[in-house]
């Protein structure tokens, strides 16, 4: 029994550790190509994150916009990553099309399950307890808590964003279940990993009080999670072939 928990437990940790050397490796072999296809779209991202902080644009309009954005850096990295940089265009910028508008609704639904799900969950428990009750601060703690639901479910549905970037056709149940033996490897590479970096910038810049900055460290580590993603993407392809129905039914 102890033999099975320990490989449950180092397994994950192993695939892990071998997902961040692997994406390590891919960045340093394509770093000229995703140089020079992130560029444009990186430098439009913080151009336009400076504008809506210090000019007076509509907070819905400058967002749909920094999104727009951050669909194009990812899908950049993601079609370079699984098919090749000759998959994107030399500076990274395309025509909208019905991919990119895929990925940006993919997006949207993402951040309302994390601001949704835990908004839920505390409703069904405050009409079980006693809110009223509860110490000072315990909402906001557990809504902390209830957000790591909405991360898991995100990450279990993570496998559609690469799909939609390469054109693969892959539905919610498909990429449920065939993230369902790759449960902790998803949660700790799309969740985990960049709560940690994030958190650790922000300790280390905590006395740095610029937006440009944490605007840029925000899209850093979206593009290493991007990266990581790509890579398990290939990774679960190869072992389970997602373009294969019988494989993931």
């Amino acid at each position: 029994m102890y033999s099975l928990i320990k490989s449950q437990l180092l397994n994950p940790l192993y695939d892990t550790y071998s997902v961040l050397i692997a994406t390590t490796k891919y960045i340093s072999f394509y770093k000229s190509e995703l140089l020079t296809r992130l560029a444009l779209p990186c430098v439009l991202f913080m151009m336009f994150a400076f504008i809506g902080q210090y000019y007076n644009i509509h907070p819905l309009a400058s967002t749909l916009v920094l999104i727009i954005l951050l669909m194009k850096t990812a899908m950049v990295i993601h079609r370079v990553f699984i098919l090749g940089p000759e998959a994107v265009p030399k500076y990274g910028i395309d025509k909208f099309n019905k991919r990119e508008l895929n990925y940006v609704s993919l997006q949207v639904l993402s951040i309302l399950v994390i601001m949704i799900v835990p908004i839920l969950i505390l409703t069904i428990t405050s009409n079980i307890l006693t809110v009223d009750d509860w110490p000072n601060n315990a909402v906001e703690q557990s809504i902390s808590l209830f957000q790591w639901v909405a991360y898991y479910l995100v990450a279990r549905a993570s496998l559609l964003f690469p799909a939609v970037s390469i054109d693969k056709k892959l539905t919610l149940r498909q990429a449920w279940v065939a993230s369902s033996q790759y449960k902790l490897l998803l949660f700790s590479t799309v969740a985990l990993i960049p709560f940690v970096i994030t958190s650790l910038a922000k300790f280390l810049l905590s006395d740095v009080n610029l937006h440009w900055l944490s605007m840029a460290m925000f899209l850093i580590v979206t593009m290493y999670t991007v990266a990581i993603l790509s890579i398990v993407y290939k990774r679960i392809d190869d072992e389970i072939s997602l373009s294969k129905d019988d494989a993931i039914h």
